[in-house]
């Protein structure tokens, strides 16, 4: 939500948002022309191979560009501590929240509404690992 006007034509910005964790990646349908995307897709990440304390999650707001290399809007990452966590939670355990993007700078991405950028995740924990007693 409120994404800040990345094209010099056009309606504002063509957002689609990459995820990147234990080195698998993830990409979202690009949505054409707006400020305020919903992507409404799932991932799943195989976390079968991971070791006790797993890296980061980083997921990338990305501004779609016909002919080039597609511009960083800015980032969000969840601290290996929090993956590790949560890779270790329960089954059926989830939650959504909402965080705020950020530029390389780490200074907080602000929308052409002049509000401060967002992006919604919900995380799932769908499986675990069968005939495993974690300490």
């Amino acid at each position: 939500k409120h994404l800040p006007k990345m094209d010099t034509f056009g309606a504002g910005c063509d957002p689609f948002c990459q995820l990147l964790f234990e080195g698998q990646q993830h990409k979202t349908q690009v949505v054409k022309g707006t400020l305020d995307a919903d992507f409404e897709e799932a991932f799943l990440f195989d976390v079968s191979n991971a070791a006790a304390d797993v890296g980061h999650l980083q997921l990338q707001v990305l501004d779609w560009d016909v002919g080039s290399a597609a511009d960083t809007v800015g980032s969000v990452v969840l601290p290996g501590e929090l993956m590790s966590r949560i890779v270790k939670a329960d089954v059926g355990w989830g939650q959504e929240v909402f965080l705020e993007v950020r530029d390389d700078a780490k200074k907080a991405v602000v929308g052409k509404d002049r509000q401060r950028c967002v992006v919604a995740l919900r995380v799932l924990v769908l499986e675990a690992l069968k005939g495993l007693d974690p300490p």
